[in-house]
């Protein structure tokens, strides 16, 4: 057994089950020595007793090959010496240790050894041959019950082990799906400043190096190279401000997932875009499904900023159905990184999103989650 497995919660729970079975164990053993009066015998007893809380001791803080070896010694005197309670307590004990340190191999010498020990002790005696087989086979009944016993623990360790190991391969899972997600949202990014912001830089410095050429000759050309030099910077901005309220996490607000909705339209108000939200019973969300509505909304409204060229868009949220139009020119592209990454997120909460590329307001985009009820 390996050190992640015994400190595992399940080896930790085996060490206390066979502290509690020892201390019953020597309880047991000490009550018979009471009961037998002051004497040699007791004397004899409370060495054994110590060398055994010892021998234990040593055994749990070391837990090797060596400690159990030299707990098998005090064992096996306390076996021999005690009443039947403490010897069935005392077996079982020891075999389930000799299960753990060496194997199912030395657990059968150790039964076969106490097996012969205890008939050869009482045909010693000069018992009767049927008391000698009862008393075989009554240690034998017993030692295959510790067996028993061990392998019990035994394959709840396994069961143990096999969960920690699965819980580690979920989490690098986790870990790598989480990875791959913001790699994969990092590069929408940069391609989203590439292709906007970068393509308008570069225009806005191909107008003013125009227009530093023409003042001389043309100032009425310089200027209106000029005026479109800051419509693409306003343009540049606005593609920039819809790049951060993308990025920019938005929580859900005193549980209310209406007053949340209302925070991200307002949001967008310095993108020229008129926004209407329509919220009209809608079904209960938890968490999870809250998250999504939240992430879904602003994704779509981002959207609409970056691609639609449209001014008017509403949010309506009835029932189990959310959607978001626009008056925008529709698109007949396959659906972007952006949208894709909401269907899988959204299938992975059994909700949908569908879009119709031109179901809008006036043929603009429309695009809509439809959330599972909730039990």
């Amino acid at each position: 057994m390996n050190r992640e497995t015994a400190h595992s919660p399940f080896g930790q729970l085996r060490r206390r089950f066979l502290d509690y079975f020892f201390a019953l164990a020597i309880a047991v053993y000490i009550g018979g020595i009471l009961l037998s009066g002051i004497g040699t015998y007791s004397l004899i007893g409370a060495a054994i007793v110590l060398i055994s809380v010892a021998a234990w001791a040593w055994w749990r803080r070391n837990n090797s090959a060596i400690s159990t070896a030299f707990f098998l010694v005090p064992a096996l005197i306390l076996f021999l010496t005690s009443s039947s309670g403490t010897s069935l307590l005392i077996l079982w004990l020891t075999v389930v240790m000799v299960h753990f340190a060496f194997g199912k191999g030395a657990v059968r010498v150790l039964v076969a050894a106490i097996v012969i020990t205890v008939a050869g002790i009482h045909a010693a005696l000069g018992a009767s041959l049927s008391s000698i087989f009862f008393e075989a086979s009554y240690a034998l009944l017993l030692g295959f019950t510790g067996v028993a016993l061990a392998h019990v623990l035994q394959r709840g360790l396994e069961i143990e082990h096999d969960r920690m190991k699965l819980i580690e391969k979920l989490q690098d899972a986790l870990r790598d799906s989480r990875e791959l997600v913001i790699a994969r949202e990092r590069e929408r990014v940069a391609a989203s400043l590439h292709d906007g912001l970068g393509h308008r830089l570069t225009s806005i410095g191909l107008s003013l190096d125009y227009s530093a050429r023409m003042i001389p000759t043309d100032p009425e050309k310089a200027a209106l190279e000029l005026q479109r030099a800051r419509e693409t910077t306003t343009d540049a901005l606005n593609s920039m401000r819809s790049t951060v309220r993308a990025m920019k996490p938005i929580k859900l607000i005193d549980d209310n997932l209406a007053t949340t909705l209302t925070q991200i339209a307002s949001s967008f108000e310095g993108t020229d875009l008129n926004v209407e939200l329509i919220v009209d019973k809608p079904v209960e969300t938890n968490d999870a499904l809250s998250n999504m509505v939240i992430r879904f909304v602003q994704e779509a409204l981002t959207n609409v900023v970056r691609h639609a060229g449209a001014d008017r868009v509403t949010i309506e949220f009835q029932g189990e159905t959310i959607s978001v139009a626009d008056n925008g020119t529709g698109s007949d592209a396959s659906p972007d990184f952006g949208i894709t990454s909401l269907m899988e997120r959204a299938a992975a909460l059994n909700a949908k999103v569908t879009t119709a590329t031109h179901g809008g307001i006036d043929g603009g985009f429309l695009i809509s989650l439809t959330l599972p009820r909730q039990q």
